[in-house]
């Protein structure tokens, strides 16, 4: 098994960082949760299951592919186990508050283009919103909106 640092490595960049992040798999560890990571609920390859926080064990639904669409300027977010994209659901209000991200098919009847963020730690956003990617208190990914 891979070895993962547990330090964080300040580049002294901050904004968007597209160009830093290049197409791969990933882990997403939440910083509110230390030593665990982002995880498909149960393992699941099955369309609208939702994500949570959990210790890691290396397995592929806790690994995320990660592609970037230079032209339209957005990345996708893939589970390694499932190959469905991360996302939450259109609503006709455009209010996506405590919408939770679930994992799908391709579809327009989700959103799933997402910007990634360095500040003091990576954030992601869904694309030209201001909802983020946050854990609710039961360790369950959701996005909620922050100010500007």
């Amino acid at each position: 098994m891979a070895e993962y640092s547990d330090k964080f490595v300040d580049t002294g960049l901050k904004g968007e960082i597209q160009h830093v992040i290049h197409d791969g798999v990933y882990l997403i560890s939440p910083i509110v949760c230390n030593n665990e990571v982002l995880g498909i609920h149960n393992k699941s390859v099955l369309p609208y299951m939702s994500l949570n926080s959990n210790k890691f064990t290396g397995e592929a639904h806790q690994m995320f592919i990660i592609k970037y669409n230079k032209k339209d300027d957005y990345f996708t977010l893939m589970p390694l186990n499932s190959f469905l994209y991360l996302g939450v659901e259109k609503k006709q209000d455009s209010n996506y508050n405590a919408s939770e991200v679930v994992q799908y098919s391709e579809s327009d009847d989700h959103l799933s283009n997402w910007q990634i963020y360095l500040d003091d730690h990576f954030s992601i956003r869904l694309k030209g919103t201001n909802y983020y990617f946050e854990y609710n208190k039961n360790k369950w990914l959701e996005i909620l909106l922050k100010g500007k």
